[in-house]
């Protein structure tokens, strides 16, 4: 066997393995349905909830069904197809376990401050978008490290609501649009390109 053909079966059989070290629970459609999601409810806002800072619940209660309603669908996609491997099974865990932390962080510190700070309400989005991205970037050691661009979009996003929050209006629609709708329509490409795309490639079961 000459050296270049050597070379070139272990660059495959490392592809191979670095594919399914992957998990492969997350899935781009059902991360899109989510962006869908966001963007519907930044209509339900624009049409319904004319000043949220006077009526926070309602805001809450929209984001806070949004976020459950898209934890739903992206958990029911990732566990309705089961394990066929001890490895796989540990990854689906792993990844979930990790994303997990940074979420329910998020929903209890919006409590506290929709509770006990509200003059500092209009901070939700940015907190929302920082905490998801922290949580998108937990999930890189079971992912392609691309998974860390929409991580960082959203952590970056997040802080630039926080630190120009004073140049827009306070929890204005268009700020989830921008956060969580284009933000996941990244991440599901993300998933998509480096995950999914190989998989037809080569042939294997999504």
């Amino acid at each position: 066997m000459k050296p270049d053909e050597a070379m070139s079966r272990i660059d495959s059989i490392y592809a191979t393995l670095q594919r399914t070290a992957h998990y492969k629970g997350y899935r781009s459609g059902s991360i899109l349905v989510t962006a869908c999601l966001g963007i519907a409810g930044v209509i339900i806002q624009s049409l319904w909830i004319d000043d949220p800072v006077r009526n926070i619940d309602a805001y809450l209660w929209l984001w806070f069904s949004i976020a459950l309603l898209s934890f739903v669908i992206g958990s029911w996609h990732a566990w309705s197809k089961p394990a066929t491997t001890s490895g796989e099974k540990s990854r689906r865990q792993s990844a979930f376990l990790q994303l997990i932390p940074p979420l329910v962080a998020g929903a209890v510190l919006t409590v506290i401050i929709a509770d006990k700070f509200s003059q500092s309400i209009w901070m939700l989005p940015g907190l929302w978008a920082i905490f998801f991205g922290l949580a998108l970037c937990a999930t890189a050691s079971m992912l392609p490290k691309q998974v860390l661009i929409p991580g960082a979009y959203f952590v970056g996003t997040g802080l630039w609501f926080i630190l120009f929050g004073d140049s827009f209006a306070p929890l204005s629609p268009w700020q989830m649009l921008v956060s969580f709708g284009i933000g996941q329509a990244l991440n599901a490409l993300v998933i998509y390109w480096t995950i999914e795309r190989l998989q037809h490639r080569v042939g294997e079961q999504p």
